[in-house]
């Protein structure tokens, strides 16, 4: 496999995962820098993922995909839960993780929260 290539890690919102692949601990606390910042309600929620999207992700004609650094695993877990949509990524052979919604229910849930309604 050459760089760049992702191995998926298919797990549905709010299900524990029982795959063996998936080695990341994700059930562990936010770290304290993430516990100071995390949102406590859908406004602060939708000014959080749009800072995230603006750092280093885009959203698509079908998809939104947020790139984040692998120590932040637990932080796409907990986007995940909130959302309730989304996917996490391992990317091959680097020390990142993708956030990924391809749901349309998912897609709106997102962009009305960006956009403050």
């Amino acid at each position: 496999m050459s760089n760049g290539t992702i191995l998926c890690i298919r797990q549905p919102a709010g299900n524990k995962s029982s795959s063996k692949s998936e080695n990341l601990s994700h059930n562990l606390p936010l770290t304290d820098h993430h516990e100071k910042n995390i949102p406590k309600n859908d406004i602060e929620l939708g000014s959080y993922l749009a800072g995230l999207i603006e750092a280093d992700g885009y959203i698509g004609d079908r998809r939104l995909e947020i790139v984040l650094h692998e120590k932040d695993i637990k932080l796409a877990y907990f986007l995940r839960k909130k959302l309730g949509y989304g996917l996490i990524y391992k990317i091959k052979d680097k020390k990142a993780i993708k956030f990924v919604i391809k749901k349309t229910e998912g897609l709106k849930r997102v962009i009305t929260l960006i956009n403050g309604q």
